[in-house]
């Protein structure tokens, strides 16, 4: 993890990604950090997490405590809920907390159980989500809340997509950036619009690793023994920047 999100969204980040993806620009690398330049993004986001709380049944007035996993700088805990809050960053909390925020980097260091754990578009990036969830489930106190966002962003593949001549194809392409970019955006425009990868596409995961749904959501949490309190709606137009990825959420009970 932290050789993979050390340098999260930094300068040297968005440097090495725009190079390989020139359409991916400081708006999309800066999308929830600067609330000057996205406060109209982080509000959209903000609004869809408390109205799905609200939605479940959750009084965020009688709260106490919460710890967001992968949360930034703390702008997507909700005003309502009580301190403690944290923000929950193993590979190192940034400069910048919002007032009465503290960061931590290791669950160790927490002292007492919160009554709300959120956990929103960081499930996509791990390699174990039903880890996550399940330390999250240690860290809430019984019967209180647990709060998931996920994008929607999955897609379908060719079987050329599972051969060793595919895998000789890519390795060739990656040869010739000027050849990589333009089959990669087509790859990119194809599957926003059509759900799936072309036979000559490009098969990448820029930053997710794993893809969810409704269906498959509400599959993790159960399995876990949680009680679903809430599942949005599938939300296909939720963008982030000029990035339409989707989004859905589930409310559940520890």
């Amino acid at each position: 993890m932290a050789l993979i999100y050390g340098n999260y969204r930094s300068d040297y980040f968005f440097k090495l990604r725009h190079h390989w993806e020139p359409w991916v620009n400081r708006q999309v690398n800066d999308a929830f950090s600067d609330d000057f330049v996205n406060k109209r993004q982080i509000e959209i986001r903000n609004v869809f997490t408390k109205s799905s709380l609200t939605e479940a049944g959750i009084d965020l007035n009688e709260l106490k405590g919460c710890i967001d996993f992968g949360g930034d700088l703390g702008q997507f805990i909700p005003d309502a809920i009580k301190p403690p809050l944290v923000v929950y960053e193993p590979t190192g909390t940034r400069r910048g907390l919002r007032p009465s925020v503290v960061g931590c980097e290791k669950l160790s260091e927490l002292v007492s159980k919160v009554d709300l754990g959120l956990n929103c578009y960081v499930l996509e990036h791990i390699d174990e989500p039903r880890h996550v969830v399940t330390e999250m489930v240690g860290l809430v106190n019984s019967g209180k809340f647990i709060h998931i966002e996920v994008p929607l962003d999955g897609f379908n593949t060719s079987k050329f997509h599972r051969t060793g001549l595919y895998f000789r194809y890519l390795r060739t392409i990656l040869r010739f950036r000027l050849i990589w970019i333009p089959i990669d955006l087509i790859s990119g425009i194809w599957r926003t619009c059509l759900g799936s990868i072309p036979w000559f596409g490009i098969v990448k995961q820029s930053e997710h690793i794993n893809y969810f749904e409704t269906n498959s959501l509400r599959h993790l949490c159960e399995s876990l023994g949680l009680e679903i309190l809430y599942v949005s709606a599938e939300d296909r137009q939720y963008s982030v920047g000029r990035v339409k990825q989707g989004r859905v959420s589930i409310t559940v009970k520890t």
